[in-house]
């Protein structure tokens, strides 16, 4: 619902604290300072969630420095061809695959990343 302000209320009507919708029907004040106070708590949520998606640099592979999920491509030209999950193991970081079938293959293409996650409240 959008509410717009009225003042005080309507001139000669006695609606002092009140406040019409885009119906043109009252509600109390103190529900429109609710709702103001929720939408920007929103806003303030939204602008966190979008400075996480900041601008990202493409990496080499030796240039990856925390295990995380990456966005994965041997030719950054052609597009981006999955997204990889890139763990620490002691000789180095490794594609997680890598821990499964013994192999010692270090990383190789290029990525973007690691891929922040939005928090979840449960």
């Amino acid at each position: 619902m959008k509410l717009q302000r009225y003042g005080t209320g309507v001139k000669g009507y006695g609606f002092s604290g009140m406040q019409k919708d885009d119906e043109g029907k009252f509600c109390a004040a103190k529900d429109v300072e609710a709702l103001e106070s929720e939408n920007a708590a929103l806003h303030a949520e939204c602008d966190r969630l979008t400075a996480m998606l900041g601008p990202q640099r493409v990496l080499e592979a030796h240039d990856v420095r925390e295990g995380g999920f990456y966005f994965w491509t041997t030719n950054p030209e052609k597009g981006w061809e999955a997204i990889m999950r890139v763990i620490e193991r002691k000789h180095g970081f490794r594609f997680s695959g890598d821990e499964w079938d013994g192999s010692n293959y270090g990383l190789y293409g290029y990525f973007i990343g690691p891929i922040r996650f939005p928090e979840v409240q449960g």
